[in-house]
């Protein structure tokens, strides 16, 4: 077997930094930053992290746009129907 068939190639999705996120993360202890980054890695990969929560959010579309979609946090609103 060579060294080609023992690797597997995997495509990582962007990572876009909000903010200053990045510059915040920079500031963590080392072990976070660390544990941080191949939390992102695996997300970047398709993966979902063992520490991952699924997060509650509320997405609104600008009928104006269709650029515009901001993604809401909604832990603390319920939401009514």
């Amino acid at each position: 077997m060579s060294d080609n068939e023992d690797n597997v190639e995997i495509t990582l999705r962007p990572l876009v930094w909000m903010g200053d996120s990045r510059k915040n993360i920079r500031e963590f202890p080392e072990d976070v930053q660390k544990s941080v980054g191949y939390a992102l890695q695996l997300v970047q990969a398709g993966e979902t992290p063992m520490e991952a929560k699924p997060l509650k959010v509320l997405e609104v579309v600008s009928t104006k746009s269709s650029n515009a979609t901001i993604p809401i946090p909604t832990e603390r609103f319920t939401l009514l129907r």
